[in-house]
This record gives structure tokens, C-alpha cells and sequence, in this order.
């Protein structure tokens, strides 16, 4: 979620920068005061990729729930039973072994470890530098809203190695 909320905020960046470069057009285009859309823009430079991350990260922790039930509960096929006592249920299909296969292909995101202290209990000097404190802090972010699969439900995927060319 934190991926796509990032790449769809850096998209509302430039869009809107591509907007305001236009705003004089757009003011008389619209019967706008310039001033008004200049002032606008600058307000929207900032507030537009903040509000395009939070509803992108929304949508995909929904797509990730979404996922997550299908996975539980099964896919839905419209039929309505009665029961006995009077209550209505849906019945759902369980997932056969290529959707079931599309759903737990996604890859196992991990936080990155925290450097350790040698054995006197000493940081080494990576870990005192600012980068390194900023990327832990942003992986942990990056890791927070992950929705993990029922049963701990994870294919793992090996990593891609070169061939080297057969002479």
C-alpha cells in the first residue's frame, strides 16, 4: 500500500505542477482570477499528493482485504439459500488451484533489521548516521500495512539468476 500511495502522490506532484503552469489559461478559460488559481496551485502542490496517498494506500489495504476473504471464504455465485430457520445465506465456491495460486503468488515483504551492536554493546557507525535511522524509519512504513495471508499462506518465489552465456 505504501508503494502505490507513494508512486500515485508523486503522479499528483507532477500533474499538478503541469496544471499550474497552465493556470493562466485556465483563469480565463473559466472566468477565474489568475491570482485565484495561482494561489490554489500552491495550496494543491502540497495537499494534492498527500490526499492522492492516503486514498491510493486505501484502496490497495482494501484490494489486500479483498483478497484475504476471497482466500478465506471463497468466491460468491449469486445463489441465496433459506435456511431452515428463516436466515438467508449466500453460497460461495471455494477457489480452485490457479486462482488460490494468483492470490498467495505475493512476495514476502520484511522489515530490514535494526544493525546490532558488536560484542562490547557498541553501535557500529552505520548505525548512527541519519540515512540509516530515516530508511529504517521509512521501511517501517513500508511494512506497516501489509495484510498477511490466512495461515501465514506465502509462495515464495526464487530469485532471478543470470544464465551466464554457453560458449
Amino acid at each position: 500500500p505504501a508503494r502505490v500511495g507513494i508512486g500515485v502522490a508523486g503522479m499528483t506532484f507532477f500533474g499538478v505542477l503541469w496544471l499550474a503552469g497552465g493556470n493562466d489559461i485556465i483563469a480565463h478559460a473559466f472566468h477565474i482570477p489568475l491570482f485565484a488559481t495561482t494561489w490554489f496551485f500552491r495550496f494543491a502542490v502540497i495537499v494534492g499528493p498527500i490526499v492522492g496517498f492516503e486514498i491510493a494506500r486505501r484502496m490497495a489495504l482494501g484490494l489486500q482485504h479483498r483478497e484475504r476473504e476471497v482466500l478465506e471464504h471463497g468466491v460468491e455465485t449469486g445463489i441465496i439459500m433459506r435456511l431452515p430457520n428463516g436466515a438467508y445465506i449466500e453460497k460461495a465456491r471455494p477457489l480452485d488451484e490457479e486462482e488460490k495460486a494468483m492470490l498467495c503468488s505475493r512476495r514476502l515483504i520484511r522489515a530490514l533489521p535494526p544493525p546490532r551492536p558488536d560484542e562490547q554493546g557498541v553501535e557500529p557507525k552505520e548505525a548512527r548516521r541519519p540515512t540509516t535511522k530515516l530508511r529504517i524509519a521509512l521501511n517501517r512504513i513500508y511494512v506497516a500495512d501489509v495484510v498477511p495471508l490466512p495461515d501465514g499462506e506465502r509462495e515464495e518465489h526464487p530469485p532471478i539468476e543470470s544464465e551466464a552465456p554457453k560458449s
